[in-house]
């Protein structure tokens, strides 16, 4: 058990460090896995000879599939993360203190 947490500690502390590629690799894995577990499930429900085997596999078989494509999101937003774009009202009755930058200003009611 101490050597589990060590392990933990030694993978936290390098992805932390801005490291990623173990987790790409863990991602790109379970990827591949999810895909073949999909067309695995996918083939045994075209082979069902009734129809809740048949319903009962395709509904595992796209559960696996939308897993699959969840992971191929997280793995797409780890290598190339969304831009966002915030758009900032500031709107006050009164006092009013903007914190842009790390540099903080107030501005009171009739003054600069």
């Amino acid at each position: 058990m101490t050597d589990a947490v060590a392990v933990m500690k030694d993978k936290v502390a390098t992805v932390n460090n801005g490291n990623m590629q173990e987790l790409e690799g863990t991602l790109t894995a379970q990827i591949v896995s999810l895909d073949t577990v999909f067309n695995s499930l996918a083939l045994k429900s075209r082979d069902s000879d009734t129809m809740p085997k048949m319903e009962s596999y395709l509904r595992l078989a796209l559960k696996a599939q939308a897993q699959c494509a969840r992971s191929i999101e997280v793995l797409a937003n780890i290598k190339n993360p969304p831009i966002v774009y915030v758009k900032q009202a500031n709107i006050a009755n009164g006092n009013q203190q903007v914190n842009n930058g790390g540099s903080a200003t107030t501005f009171a009611r009739g003054g600069k």
